[in-house]
């Protein structure tokens, strides 16, 4: 892939292949999780009418929601 020979012939294209799940920016947690541990993912497109936002990951999710425990526990 990295000899000077193959880099015309090769398409970025054709390296490509689709998100396991696509989520919607005003999508529920819930919808949001049971994607992750549907398609066996840590990291998913999201996106707002279609238009690409950026990336979510699962530990990301899980870290504010750990962060979000401890503040309403008090602790």
């Amino acid at each position: 892939i990295f000899s000077d020979e193959n880099q015309e012939s090769i398409l970025l294209k054709d390296r490509m292949k689709p998100p396991a799940a696509i989520i919607n920016i005003y999508e529920s947690m819930e919808s949001i999780m049971q994607k992750f541990d549907e398609t066996k993912t840590w990291h998913l497109p999201v996106v707002d009418n279609g238009k690409y936002k950026g990336l979510i990951s699962k530990s990301a999710i899980l870290n504010s929601y750990r962060k979000q425990l401890i503040i309403h526990s008090g602790k």
